[in-house]
């Protein structure tokens, strides 16, 4: 019983994380551009130091002189994919930046897409895409 313990546990350690099986995956993709996007949603003003609304001392004096509100601005960074899957061009919105080239995909009932491909270490992987747009090709 013990030995079928240990032959599960090293089995377990050396299957990879996501078992990626590319028949899942029907469709050809191809990314031809990728870009990190930021989008602004609003802006966060710092409250000054508590500290600093009565300083007892002559370095927070000193300190709290030169303490000012700071406003900044907030973002939203995503990942924005271009890909051509059949004859339309998909805009693609996601948390992974594929580089240009060929990937397995298949589309998921809820309108999403799934792009399959090696990782650094060659590995199998899938990674799934919110729909953004869809443009058809136009024929020739």
């Amino acid at each position: 019983m013990k030995t079928l313990a240990v032959v599960v546990a090293l089995f377990a350690l050396f299957t990879p994380k996501d078992n990626v099986n590319p028949a899942d995956y029907p469709e050809t993709a191809t990314v031809t551009a990728a870009k990190i996007v930021a989008e602004p949603t609003g802006t966060k003003t710092d409250a000054t130091n508590p500290g600093c609304a009565n300083p007892q001392t002559a370095f927070m004096r000193g300190f709290c002189s030169q303490q000012q509100n700071r406003t900044s601005v907030t973002t939203h960074k995503y990942v924005e994919v271009i890909a051509t899957i059949g004859s339309n061009l998909y805009t693609l919105d996601g948390d992974k930046l594929p580089p240009p080239g060929q990937y397995k995909a298949r589309f998921w009932d809820n309108g999403d897409i799934e792009l399959m491909g090696p990782n650094a270490k060659g590995e199998l992987r899938a990674h799934r895409f919110k729909v953004i747009a869809i443009e058809a090709i136009p024929t020739k």
